[in-house]
């Protein structure tokens, strides 16, 4: 069992397993994101960064009614709150938003949802307390993976420069593996394409797995590697029937520059790195930057917001080459899956409306069926 534990074991192959069999049923291409839990990998890493989350609390609100989410998003939306870093969003009522809140605007937020009648409780009342304590942690746990399992970085939160090398070798001693540079980011890093087939010599079905397009959100990063490693080094017979039912294309780090910084400077770092016109707001939200209903939901045309989708549809480096991949492949492609945290949940399409998509329902059934898969 590798350290992502028994959940990584049913959340991953189990449920990649069941994608493989509903594409090779028919279905055109199936896509699915999962929301993974965001404590999931042991440890953070050194605390290297610049930017301090002292006196930040984490705020559970509960919106009761449709009245009380439009209310709450009045709240977010005010400038003077600008400040709170939304973690998960207000979409339905009785469905929690948890929000990041720094010390100054604490106060303000707290007077703003009780005069609304809002419902909240602090979940967490010292986030840079949780950071140093799990950067602790996940020294020691390196330290031990390095002991025993010679340099490996599965089950950690490892660095660019971790993933890197570790991706290079496990090239060199897997058969299965070659890595393929697909483009350049922003600030000019190589951007990964790992791909994991058996040589049979025959075109195959290409399940593709995306990870780390919102930076802070290393369980993604973490789960993409766990799959590789599995992919590419066991010798289980589950694997080996995924191997023959399909080829597995997997980007671990979508977002490198942001990656990197998550670890250099900002832990909650979520963005890309560009420089915005007019701006000292950097970034572009790269999940809301592709050229799919661009600009006409749950996004935003202002640089210093989380959700700012850029100034154009594939504005960016890095989703301009990874839709290249994907046209590249796409008459094998029958399944794509994004990794993202947090929380415990599958999203179908769509998300920019309630409307169901034709293949909703072999979806649901594959989403029902994981549980039944797993082996703890």
């Amino acid at each position: 069992m590798s350290r992502l534990g028994p959940w990584a074991a049913c959340s991953t192959l189990a449920v990649v397993m069941m994608l493989t069999m509903l594409s090779l049923l028919g279905a055109s291409c199936s896509i699915l994101s999962l929301l993974l839990p965001a404590a999931a990998v042991d440890g953070l890493p050194a605390d290297a960064a610049a930017v301090s989350y002292e006196g930040y609390q984490v705020v559970r609100i509960r919106p009761a009614t449709e009245s009380q989410l439009t209310s709450l998003r009045v709240v977010l939306n005010d400038t003077e709150l600008a400040a709170v870093d939304v973690w998960r969003e207000p979409s339905r009522p009785a469905r929690p938003v948890d929000v990041n809140v720094p010390p100054q605007v604490y106060p303000m937020l707290i007077d703003a949802l009780k005069s609304r009648g809002l419902t909240y409780a602090v979940m967490v009342d010292d986030v840079q307390g949780h950071i140093h304590r799990e950067s602790s942690k996940t020294r020691r746990v390196r330290r031990e993976l390095r002991r025993k399992s010679a340099g490996s970085i599965v089950g950690t939160y490892a660095s660019s420069a971790d993933i890197v090398s570790w991706l290079n070798e496990l090239a060199k001693t897997s058969s299965r593996v070659t890595l393929h540079s697909y483009g350049k980011s922003v600030e000019g890093r190589d951007m990964t394409l790992v791909k994991i087939c058996n040589s049979t010599g025959t075109t195959k079905p290409i399940v593709f797995i995306e990870a780390g397009t919102h930076a802070r959100e290393w369980i993604g990063h973490a789960t993409a590697l766990w799959i590789i490693d599995q992919l590419a080094t066991s010798a289980d017979a589950d694997v080996a029937r995924l191997l023959d039912a399909a080829d597995w294309y997997i980007v671990p780090v979508a977002n490198p520059d942001g990656y990197e910084y998550t670890h250099s400077t900002d832990r909650f770092w979520r963005k890309n790195r560009s420089k915005n016109n007019g701006s000292a707001c950097r970034g572009v939200d790269l999940h809301r930057n592709w050229d799919s209903q661009w600009m006409k939901v749950g996004a935003s045309g202002r640089p210093c917001d989380e959700i700012y989708a850029g100034p154009s549809a594939f504005s960016e480096p890095e989703t301009k080459a990874l839709r290249d991949v994907i046209v590249a492949a796409k008459a094998n492609v029958k399944a794509y899956f994004a990794l993202h945290s947090y929380s415990q949940a599958w999203l179908t399409s769509w998300g920019y409306t309630g409307q169901a998509p034709p293949d909703l329902d072999p979806l649901v059934t594959v989403i029902l069926t994981v549980p039944s898969l797993c082996r703890i």
